[in-house]
């Protein structure tokens, strides 16, 4: 679920920042090659435990318009719509 994936990923970035920077790039150029709604979700949830709230923001949208029926991106969407980051 979304709240458990982002906590996840803000664990991950408190412990070794370098590897999720490196794992940022490593999926932008996965989903650039081979676009899906899931790969689009995990590049949004590093790139807002990384504070990067606007490029996670994109993400998400590209994760629903790829598949306009994936919750999880639907989820931590409405989740920085509220703020909650």
């Amino acid at each position: 679920d979304y709240p458990t994936a982002r906590e996840d990923s803000e664990r991950a970035l408190r412990l070794n920042p370098d590897a999720v920077h490196e794992r940022i790039r490593q999926i932008s150029e996965v989903v650039a090659a081979r676009p899906a709604a899931p790969r689009y979700f995990q590049l949004g949830l590093l790139l807002e435990g990384a504070g990067q709230p606007a490029e996670a923001r994109s993400a998400y949208e590209q994760a629903l318009r790829l598949n306009p029926q994936f919750g999880p991106a639907r989820k931590a969407l409405e989740a920085l719509g509220e703020g909650k980051q």
